[in-house]
């Protein structure tokens, strides 16, 4: 499996997160249908450029919309494909200066089921991102 993780805008600020099934994969992966709200799977911190937190993720509890344990709850991932989605980050910064996003992804309780075997999914990376001025 691999993530695929960029800033799809900076006004309003927002990223693109995706799992993805490499070209040479050779078969089929399963991945969950889910990935937001964020906060949930997806979290974003945001720092400014001396590390201070100027957003953190928002505490979601989560009241599963598919059960976990019911292999309808996740997707076959073809060789080659990603499955992302967008996420707007609330109380972004807007004023212009260079902040850092740190991005985290769990796909608990999310880990398949025995005829959808997933595992457990983990990412974390820090994005640079430059705000210019407006």
């Amino acid at each position: 499996m691999n993530y695929l993780c960029e800033v799809a805008s900076t006004r309003p600020l927002a990223i693109h997160f995706s799992l993805s099934n490499p070209a040479n994969s050779g078969g089929p992966l399963f991945v969950p249908r889910v990935l937001g709200p964020l906060g949930l799977f997806v979290r974003v911190t945001v720092k400014d450029e001396r590390g201070r937190v100027l957003v953190e993720p928002p505490a979601i509890r989560g009241t599963w919309k598919l059960d976990p344990a019911d292999q309808r709850s996740y997707l076959a991932l073809e060789p080659g494909y990603t499955f992302g989605a967008l996420f707007l980050i609330d109380d972004a910064p807007t004023g212009p200066g260079t902040f850092r996003l740190l991005v985290e992804y769990s796909n608990a309780p999310y880990t398949g089921t025995p005829g959808t075997p997933v595992g457990k999914l983990s990412f974390k990376r820090e994005l640079e991102v430059l705000l210019p001025s407006p």
